[in-house]
């Protein structure tokens, strides 16, 4: 029966390495999207935060357990903590990106607006001849 607990456990600390590997892909994904809003990459930081905290109660749970289980909780919260500050650092992100969209996007309308006036010019030229 000991046996049969053990596997159970390596069975629930496998899975919590899956999810935290699935925050990661998700946390990743993220951070390569460019053209996320301030608003829309706040709310997705909340989701995240969110999710961090349910495997943090988890990672608690588990390290209730046996000796034996020390090492893999202890590695398993080190990512934790990464991830925290990674989504830290995310949120820091998103509000940069953004101000650089909007200074991409300024720069932008400026261009089409000097493009305006050259072809605005280049019509009134043309209906003077």
């Amino acid at each position: 029966e000991a046996e049969g607990g053990g596997a159970h456990q390596a069975e629930e600390v496998a899975g919590l390495g899956e999810r935290l590997q699935g925050m990661e892909a998700w946390l990743e994904e993220f951070l390569a999207r460019h053209g996320v809003g301030e608003a829309a990459g706040a709310e997705e930081a909340a989701g995240l935060e969110s999710r961090v905290q349910a495997v943090e109660v988890w990672l608690e749970e588990l390290s209730q357990r046996g000796p034996e289980w020390d090492g893999q909780v202890a590695i398993l919260r080190e990512r934790l903590n990464s991830l925290e500050a990674w989504l830290a650092d995310a949120q820091g992100w998103t509000a940069q990106i953004s101000a650089e969209l909007g200074a991409q996007l300024a720069a932008e309308v400026g261009d089409l607006r000097e493009r305006q006036g050259e072809l605005l010019e280049a019509g009134a030229g043309a209906q003077a001849l």
